[in-house]
C-alpha cells in the first residue's frame, strides 16, 4: 500500500510506454483507457484522448492524477489494488477543432427535434460536417435556451464546475471520475438558465425557488451552492480522433399556440 508512490509510478510507466517505440518529442495523438481497481472489489474506468506536442505528457499526467485522486482520498477508502492502462499513440496530431455549430433554427418549441450542423476542422484535412439531432424536452419553459457543442473533456470539466458538487465520501469521488469524458466524444446539449442548488455530494439543478429556499432554511446558506443553469438534453457521438472546442449558440423557446 503506497498511495504516494503509486501515482508517480503510473505517470512514469505511462510516459515510458508511450516513448518506448516512438519519438519522445513532437506532434502526437494519444487515446487512453484507464481502469482503477480497489481492494474491496470496486472498479472505475475512464477514457481520454489528446493531441499536440504535449499529448504524451498530458495523458501520462492524467493517468497519474486519477490514481492520485483515488489513492490519496481524504475520506476512508480502500487501497488501490491494480491499475490497467491501455494507450494508442499516433505520431501526428490526428484530431479536429470544433469551429462552428449551426442549428437549423434558433426559435424552438417544446417537444420538437432540432437538427444541428457541426463543423469540424481536422488537422491538415478538409473540413468535415456532423449532423446531430437533439430533442427539445416537452417540459422546456419559454425563454432563453443555449445550444452547446463540445468535446467530452471540455464538457465534463464545464459541468463539474457549473454544478459545484463536492464529494461527501469515497463513493462520490468514484462518481466524479466516472463523469470525466473523453475528448473523442462529441457532446451536444441544451442548457436552460434555471436556478438550482448543490450541496456536498449532490447537485439539484432546476429546482423551484420555494424548494431552494426550504433547503437554505434547513441546511443554512453556507451549506448550499447556487446553480445558474440546468441541462435539459444531451446527445453523444464517438469520434475516431480527439476533438477540441466548446461552442455556445443562444436559442429561444416559445410556447406552442393552442388550436381552438
Amino acid at each position: 500500500d503506497t498511495p504516494i508512490l503509486q501515482p508517480l509510478l503510473v505517470t512514469f510507466l505511462a510516459n515510458a510506454c508511450l516513448t518506448a517505440r516512438g519519438a519522445a518529442v513532437g506532434q502526437s495523438s494519444v487515446r487512453l483507457v484507464l481502469s482503477v481497481h480497489t481492494s474491496d472489489g470496486r472498479e472505475v474506468t475512464v477514457r481520454q484522448a489528446a493531441r499536440g506536442p504535449d499529448a504524451l505528457a498530458r495523458m501520462s499526467v492524467f493517468a497519474g492524477a486519477v490514481v492520485s485522486f483515488l489513492a490519496n482520498s481524504p475520506f476512508p477508502h480502500p487501497a488501490v489494488s491494480a491499475v490497467d492502462l491501455t494507450m494508442v499513440r499516433e505520431e501526428q496530431p490526428t484530431g479536429a477543432d470544433i469551429v462552428e455549430a449551426i442549428p437549423e433554427r434558433t426559435v424552438v418549441f417544446p417537444g420538437e427535434e432540432l437538427a444541428v450542423d457541426v463543423r469540424l476542422e481536422p488537422y491538415e484535412r478538409p473540413v468535415e460536417h456532423r449532423r446531430v439531432v437533439i430533442g427539445v424536452p416537452a417540459s422546456a419553459a419559454p425563454g432563453p435556451l443555449d445550444l452547446l457543442v463540445a468535446d467530452g473533456a471540455s464538457w465534463s470539466g464545464y459541468r463539474l464546475r457549473a454544478e459545484g458538487v463536492a464529494p461527501a465520501d469515497y463513493a462520490g469521488q468514484l462518481d466524479q471520475v466516472r463523469r470525466l469524458e473523453s475528448s473523442a466524444t462529441l457532446v451536444t446539449a441544451l442548457e436552460a438558465r434555471e436556478r438550482g442548488t448543490a450541496m456536498p455530494g449532490v447537485s439539484q439543478p432546476g429546482l423551484p425557488p420555494s424548494w431552494s429556499a426550504t433547503l437554505a432554511a434547513g441546511l443554512g446558506t453556507r451549506a448550499l451552492t447556487q446553480l445558474a443553469t440546468a441541462v435539459l438534453a444531451t446527445r453523444r457521438t464517438e469520434e475516431p480522433f480527439p476533438l477540441e472546442g466548446l461552442v455556445r449558440v443562444p436559442l429561444t423557446v416559445r410556447p406552442r399556440q393552442e388550436v381552438p
